[in-house]
């Protein structure tokens, strides 16, 4: 892969919506094995290149190169938070996040072009979800809407959801300057899909009417990418990405609708909800001493230009305020071994989504993380490589629900539940194959 907002269910959208390391609010950009281990790569002028630094890709050796991945993910998440019924006691609910397999193929072919090289390139990438969430045993915010306080009864829940926003993305790359700058456009198409599965009990009976609650959500979105990289020396490499904001409105084909519908009217049956992907500046710098390589990368996420929510404009306007604007940073180190055909290395990384006390919740908690990648590449030939390599992340406790958002659905929701607290760690593995022709 970032709020009580209007709704107690709303922020279900957001527990998938980044089971990979998101960098902006749900945008996901662990794109690649060499992502998950340097953590470091605005500036790459390999062939992941074609999503992080699509003017590099001019900055490739001539031919054709191939790049087939896959990673893993898992997450689990630990809330502490008031019990329903006994008030004046903590419990904690138990959940994951999950992702057995987010692969990705990339391509890239450059060639020479009158006094300098075109690159064409192009991706199949997860670029935000790519993997489920579950609550097996429940959680507070939805254990709340199963208890009534003049009826006796235990209520409890269970809760499950997936979140997949995919599609390609297309780039044409050109260089410049006797090959010392290259600029490039790049264009994605993102389709998303996700479902979500609510079950609400009293002393173990399934409520009815609303007790179970099932939706498939779809949308499509359109996103654009200006490219700038340069070399003012053979040994560095400087690059400059931009993002333009991505839109992406899901409808509900929803069942069972009956309570969530009165509670967020986005989760009827024809629902809609507006999702972002903000608008972002991105700079990388890179450089090769001798065997080493050095790379440094920073970003910076537009949130409170995004237009965030499920309400009319003016909401969505006036929720995109109570966000801050994000930022990220990320160092790497990689050492071609002299005596062995492998590169080895690592990065570190360090992210602030931007999320305020105001906009999370229990499940939309866009914590702030720390992540540490380590792995390499095994050389098998001058065309063939093999990377494998992890990483691990520590997401920074948090309390969500401190203060609701402008609703009284939510201020009562939110005096009813009180402050939770919030944790989680995470942990990656990626492989991937590439090959030039």
């Amino acid at each position: 892969m970032q709020r009580l907002g209007s709704t107690v269910l709303g922020c279900v959208l957001s527990l998938c919506a980044m089971p990979a390391w998101a960098n902006g609010i749900h945008q996901v950009t662990t794109q690649s094995p060499e992502s998950v281990i340097y953590l470091s790569r605005n500036a790459s002028t390999d062939i992941d290149a074609v999503y992080f630094n699509p003017a590099g890709t001019a900055f490739m050796k001539e031919g054709m190169h191939l790049y087939l991945a896959d990673q893993a993910l898992y997450m689990p998440v630990s809330l502490t938070a008031t019990d329903v019924v006994k008030t004046n006691t903590k419990r904690d609910y138990e959940g994951k996040q999950f992702a057995p397999s987010i692969p990705s193929l990339f391509a890239a072919y450059n060639r020479e072009l009158g006094s300098g090289h075109l690159a064409l390139s192009g991706a199949f990438l997860m670029f935000g979800g790519g993997g489920a969430g579950k609550f097996d045993e429940g959680i507070q915010m939805f254990d709340v809407m199963a208890y009534h306080p003049m009826m006796q009864g235990t209520p409890s829940s269970k809760f499950s959801a997936t979140r997949f926003f995919l599609g390609p993305q297309f780039n044409a790359a050109y260089t410049f300057l006797d090959e010392r700058l290259a600029v490039a456009l790049g264009y994605r198409f993102i389709y998303g899909y996700g479902t979500d599965h609510l079950e609400l009990y009293s002393n173990g009976a399934l409520l009815t009417p609303g007790g179970e609650y099932d939706s498939t959500r779809t949308g499509q979105a359109h996103g654009f990418v200006l490219s700038l990289a340069a070399r003012p020396l053979s040994e560095l490499t400087l690059a400059l990405r931009g993002e333009y904001h991505t839109q992406l409105n899901m409808t509900a084909d929803a069942t069972g609708d009956e309570r969530v519908k009165g509670v967020d009217p986005s989760f009827a049956d024809g629902g809609v909800i507006k999702m972002q992907f903000p608008a972002n500046i991105n700079l990388g710098a890179a450089y090769q001493w001798g065997s080493t390589a050095l790379t440094f990368s920073a970003s910076y996420y537009l949130n409170r230009l995004a237009r965030w929510g499920r309400l009319n404009d003016a909401e969505r306007t006036k929720i995109a305020s109570q966000y801050d604007n994000g930022y990220e940073v990320s160092l790497s180190v990689a050492e071609r071994l002299a005596s062995a055909p492998f590169t080895v290395g690592g990065g570190y990384h360090y992210n602030v989504a931007g999320a305020t006390t105001e906009t999370r919740s229990q499940l939309a908690d866009f914590p702030n993380y720390h992540s540490v990648g380590l792995g390499g590449t095994y050389h098998y030939s001058d065309d063939l490589t093999i990377t494998l390599g992890g990483n691990a992340a520590y997401f920074v406790p948090v309390d969500v629900n401190k203060y609701p958002r402008e609703t009284a659905i939510s201020q009562n929701v939110a005096a009813s539940i009180g402050t939770a607290k919030f944790s989680k760690v995470g942990y990656s593995i990626a492989l991937g194959v590439g090959y030039t022709f």
